[in-house]
């Protein structure tokens, strides 16, 4: 009886320590990406690593949606800015609560430049110690006009939007199928009023 008890107490202890390190959450960024044949979009992300390594990730995983949309373009996504949060996974959602995702899409729709200083360096988890850091080291040289910009040239060369809207819309109905649901079914006006193809 003893034995039961106190293997009961220790998976009580474990389950707390679990729950207070998830309530505690993990420092790490908010990320915003931006691909040349879909100006119109941005993707907004967190993540615990360093932000150029999970560009990677997005940009060679082609089972994944953004993998995906670099395999039918043969054109990567573009790390757009970064800054460092507190609490990742909270600092994402505090986000999707201001501004919420394209229907089922990982994607949004907005002037990036605009959520970069109303939203990314005014989130309530910014980490302000790492971020002037950031400023003075890695983000001095960071010249966001001038990626929007090279982005735009590129696009503007190829013309592709409307093919990659209409390729956004297959992948959406696609994930819809897949499953079934709407991801974010309490977005107000409905979850996917914002996409082209709604």
């Amino acid at each position: 009886m003893k034995d039961e008890e106190g293997t009961q107490v220790l998976t009580e202890r474990a389950a707390q320590q679990e729950s207070a390190a998830r309530q505690k959450g993990r420092p790490g960024y908010l990320y915003l990406l931006a691909h040349p044949d879909l100006p119109e979009y941005f993707k907004l992300g967190h993540t615990t690593k360093q932000p150029r390594a999970r560009l990677r990730e997005h940009n060679s995983h082609g089972k994944k949606f953004l993998g995906q949309i670099v395999q039918r373009t043969g054109k990567l996504w573009q790390l757009i800015y970064f800054v460092p949060v507190t609490d990742a996974r909270r600092a994402e959602s505090y986000f999707y609560d201001v501004l919420p995702r394209c229907g089922n899409l990982e994607l949004m729709r907005g002037p990036i430049k605009g959520v970069i200083e109303q939203e990314l360096k005014r989130n309530p988890y910014l980490d302000e110690v790492r971020y002037v850091q950031l400023q003075e080291a890695e983000l001095r040289n960071y010249d966001v006009d001038a990626l929007l910009e090279s982005i735009r040239g590129e696009w503007a060369q190829d013309g592709v939007t409307d093919a990659c809207e209409k390729m956004v819309c297959e992948l959406t109905e696609e994930r819809r199928r897949k499953d079934g649901r709407s991801r974010y079914p309490d977005v107000k006006g409905g979850p996917d009023e914002t996409l082209p193809c709604a």
